[in-house]
């Protein structure tokens, strides 16, 4: 973390892009080595450039999240995905239900299709999934996304699994109100 932390941007951004078209090891070519380089920054100061740290010493999944929003490049959504991930590898926090849903396109979609919101900004969305699962919002997450790259494509939905024999139905195919008579 060190040495990143004292690398110049011009090298990380070199690094990140590769030597041939198709290596780069992430699509923001541009704002990627200023976060990793903040990142690094901040991990030495104040956490022993060491990440654990960042969760170790807190008691809530809230203090997590909020540490963890310290960093550029991540937002509510990686926040609260990298807290749920804590609550699954069984860290012991307290309060799981600051853990909520980490909202991106693919979860929106379902979101919508399924009419589970009626506001769809990330805000509107965490704040349903606050009243249907008051106790653990964050868990309504996975299974979601899930259905938003495995079968609420983008252009199709692809209710009925034909796209790929191998996966079947979605799970939410006898309850989702748009698949209705058009898809029957």
């Amino acid at each position: 973390m060190r040495r990143i932390a004292k690398t110049p941007i011009a090298e990380l951004r070199k690094a990140i892009k590769g030597i041939n078209p198709g290596e780069a090891l992430h699509r923001y070519i541009q704002k990627l080595p200023g976060w990793l380089k903040k990142a690094a920054a901040i991990l030495v100061k104040e956490y022993g450039g060491d990440a654990s740290n960042i969760w170790r010493n807190c008691r809530t999944a809230g203090e997590v999240i909020e540490r963890l929003d310290e960093f550029p490049g991540i937002g509510k959504k990686k926040a609260h995905m990298a807290a749920w991930l804590l609550h699954e590898d069984k860290h012991e926090f307290l309060h799981w239900s600051e853990i909520n849903i980490p909202v991106d396109v693919h979860v929106k979609r379902v979101w919508k299709r399924t009419g589970l919101a009626t506001d769809l900004s990330v805000v509107g969305i965490m704040r349903t999934a606050i009243d249907l699962k008051p106790d653990y919002p964050g868990e309504l997450g996975y299974p979601t996304w899930t259905i938003g790259r495995g079968w609420c494509h983008a252009s199709r939905a692809d209710c009925r699994g034909e796209r790929r024999e191998d996966k079947g139905a979605c799970p939410l195919l006898n309850v989702c109100p748009r698949i209705g008579a058009a898809r029957a």
